[in-house]
């Protein structure tokens, strides 16, 4: 039996009314190649929100094979850690028998595929700055020909708080970067897609055999659309046309000029819709001017696609093909050879989007890389990231609510991108945590999050297995070497929106018969014998995709041991997933199942 809990659910309404727009014929590249129908937009009745208008952008199948065996790795310094993050995705999987807003019906999402499109995810969270959720559904899909895998659906916003232009529409996931807040807290930012009749690499090491299409590359390309690394501009039979059916360009499109340095907005050379339009957009000599992009392309202009006929998907919103396929930027082309991983969008991407208004991921706050887990070592080597300035950093190492000790490291522990020190102090056989700072301009900065780790051999404890409370609302697992719970989930009954089980998957050290976790899901729990434990349990401003914002009051649970059976850390089941990166306030990670309707 579950626990019936009801949630205050925080919502912002939209009401909505549709308007006319240009919508293009489609134009086939390749008569092979599968793209969805173009959705109506729907403008707000205010007019500051248009839905159902962000393009549709594919990524397709590269025939050139000469291009497989390339493996671009991710940014220096890039860890796949929690406390390396400084932007938040909530990912949503469709569930079999759910349809994307294309009418395209989905299929159960492999669980190794979700894997590579999380670790995708956490790449973006390290080079980009949110304080806002950016919000994903994915699908899985079949489709026929050489796409891959298209995204879009997303909203747009303009004249928000933090616009750096007027009357000029913005994704939203950029929008909500630059005002601080959820403009459509009931929104998704976009929506993707992914074509399973391909032979797929789900791993995350990007040694993609040949044959095989990398999973990480075309998610990392596809949510950069989603970022608005994407404009307006299309065509439709003999005219070339901007704005969505409205008066107002995308930023994107602001940036975006003729060979001979002719803005493409500028009505008077190239009115919109025209002829004229049609013309520039399919001359192979269209240019993005951003003062960031050209610094990363030596100066010059960055040249985009714009093929003599029109490929919806495809034209306008990548790097010209030619120019960039044999780069370290040729993630945003529009397509991706078999056999190839490319982990890193390239400078000239990064700096199109700092172009568009976004804020550089990096942090002054180090991450720390190890020890983590089990370890056997009571004189462990730490290590943690590099940060920018640092002249000096300092680690400190607890056990429960204890400092054990502290240390200092100047800048010369350091290597190109992650530094280490070995402390003389012997551990004994417990659970620890640890954290580092960095000194920079003359003061200490914000220590990282804690780094869990436990030196085996200590033995004792509650017993290593499944527990769950009765009526079962609480269940979690305590881990083989009874040093940890993980897994720790709620079941919730959200009134008029489901019933949703909510697991925490960090793990989280047990110490003197102890653990706690805090966020938006936290809670706390004491092994009071072997086999049984009692704690609390509560949500706080917890987001649940459809739902919206939930929190509960602080609820008292009792569990026992069950059995031995261990869980898969990662987790994730059958229905709606939502699985959040971490930001720089809650460091801990979550699934959310969908139990009932």
């Amino acid at each position: 039996m579950k626990r019936k809990i009801n949630l205050f659910i925080t919502t912002f309404l939209i009401v909505m009314v549709t308007i006319s727009s240009q919508v293009a014929t489609r134009q086939t590249v390749q008569a092979q190649d599968f793209y969805p129908p173009v959705l109506e937009p729907v403008l707000s009745e205010d007019g500051l929100t248009l839905l159902n208008a962000m393009p549709t952008l594919v990524i397709l199948d590269d025939p050139d094979h000469s291009l497989q065996g390339v493996r671009i790795p991710p940014p220096e310094g890039f860890t796949n850690s929690p406390e390396s993050a400084t932007a938040t995705f909530a990912f949503t999987f469709s569930p079999a028998g759910d349809k994307d807003p294309w009418g395209q019906s989905c299929i159960a999402f492999p669980a190794q595929a979700k894997t590579g499109f999380i670790y995708a995810g956490s790449i973006w969270g390290n080079l980009i700055k949110s304080s806002v959720p950016i919000k994903i559904k994915a699908c899985w899909a079949s489709l026929s020909g050489s796409t891959l895998g298209y995204s879009g659906g997303g909203p747009f916003h303009r004249n928000f708080s933090g616009a750096t232009k007027t009357n000029t529409w913005y994704a939203g996931s950029l929008a909500n970067s630059l005002a601080g807040s959820d403009l459509g807290p009931t929104n998704y930012d976009m929506y993707i897609t992914y074509n399973k009749n391909f032979s797929w690499y789900y791993g995350t090491d990007g040694n993609t055999p040949p044959g095989k299409s990398d999973l990480v590359s075309v998610a990392l390309h596809e949510i950069a659309h989603g970022l608005n690394y994407m404009g307006s501009m299309t065509v439709s039979g003999t005219k070339g046309s901007w704005g969505y059916g409205t008066p107002y360009p995308n930023i994107y499109d602001t940036f975006m000029k003729s060979g001979s340095g002719t803005a493409l907005t500028n009505t008077s050379v190239y009115p919109n819709p025209s002829p004229a339009l049609k013309t520039i957009l399919t001359s192979n000599n269209i240019f993005f001017h951003g003062t960031n992009a050209m610094a990363a392309n030596g100066g010059n202009k960055v040249k985009m696609y714009a093929p003599s006929t029109w490929a919806p998907g495809s034209s306008y919103s990548h790097l010209d093909y030619t120019t960039f396929k044999n780069t370290a930027n040729r993630l945003m082309v529009y397509a991706i050879s078999a056999g190839t991983s490319i982990h890193d969008p390239g400078t000239i991407s990064k700096g199109l989007l700092k172009d568009l208004g976004w804020k550089s991921g990096t942090s002054n706050v180090p991450n720390p890389i190890s020890p983590s887990g089990t370890i056997a070592d009571k004189t462990p080597t730490y290590k943690w990231s590099k940060v920018t300035g640092a002249t000096q950093y300092r680690i400190q190492v607890d056990k429960g609510a204890t400092k054990v000790f502290d240390k200092t490291y100047p800048a010369s522990a350091c290597g190109a991108s992650t530094c280490q020190g070995t402390p003389t102090n012997t551990l004994g056989y417990f659970a620890y945590k640890w954290k580092v700072q960095a000194y920079i301009g003359g003061a200490w900065k914000t220590y990282s999050p804690y780094m869990n780790f436990t030196v085996s051999g200590g033995g004792g404890g509650p017993k290593a297995g499944f527990w769950r409370d009765n009526p079962w609302w609480v269940e979690f697992y305590v881990t083989t070497n009874q040093a940890s719970v993980a897994n720790f989930a709620m079941y919730v009954d959200v009134t008029g929106c489901g019933v949703y089980k909510i697991t925490h998957t960090t793990l989280e050290a047990i110490a003197s018969n102890h653990f706690s976790f805090t966020g938006p899901f936290y809670a706390s729990g004491t092994f009071d014998t072997t086999t049984s434990a009692h704690g609390t349990a509560g949500l706080t401003s917890f987001y649940i995709a459809g739902c919206g914002t939930v929190s509960t009051g602080t609820y008292s649970w009792t569990a026992t041991w069950r059995n031995s059976n261990q869980p898969d850390i990662v987790g994730g089941s059958e229905g709606d997933i939502v699985i959040v990166l971490p930001n720089s306030e809650d460091h801990h990670y979550y699934t959310i199942e969908k139990i009932e309707p």
